[in-house]
């Protein structure tokens, strides 16, 4: 036997709100949050590296940023290491641009190259875009 109670809640709804127009927001503000971190690791690292230009050593960024993503003997045995940073930046208007980068946003790459002298000790440092 079928009951034919009536349900409490309409199956689309939950506690009175549609699912999606709670979800969506919630799920913005998370990958809105998400976003401001990483970008907020790629300024951090700038202030490190004015701090440390001439006290830090090549040891020293290794054990605080990881291996690089390339390492490059310099002239005079100076020592270059570039790291990367790929951040994806959400596109806000979507008009005019691939339906596919308008869903997954456009990617960002910033590139700092470090270089260290024959002591290996941090004497510059670039920030640009990734080649």
């Amino acid at each position: 036997m079928v009951s034919s109670l009536p349900l409490s809640h309409p199956p689309a709804t939950r506690y009175g709100l549609r699912t999606h127009q709670f979800i969506i927001p919630v799920m913005g503000a998370v990958l809105i949050f998400w976003l401001a971190m990483l970008a907020s690791c790629a300024l951090g690292s700038e202030d490190y590296l004015r701090d440390s230009l001439d006290l830090a050593t090549q040891n020293d960024i290794v054990a605080r940023w990881g291996l690089p993503a390339m390492e490059q003997p310099g002239a005079d045995g100076t020592t270059v290491l570039t790291y990367e940073y790929r951040v994806n930046r959400l596109i806000p208007v979507c008009r005019d641009i691939p339906v596919s980068d308008c869903v997954r946003g456009r990617q960002e790459c910033i590139a700092y190259r470090l270089t260290f002298d024959t002591e290996k000790i941090l004497r510059r440092w670039t920030k640009h875009p990734c080649s």
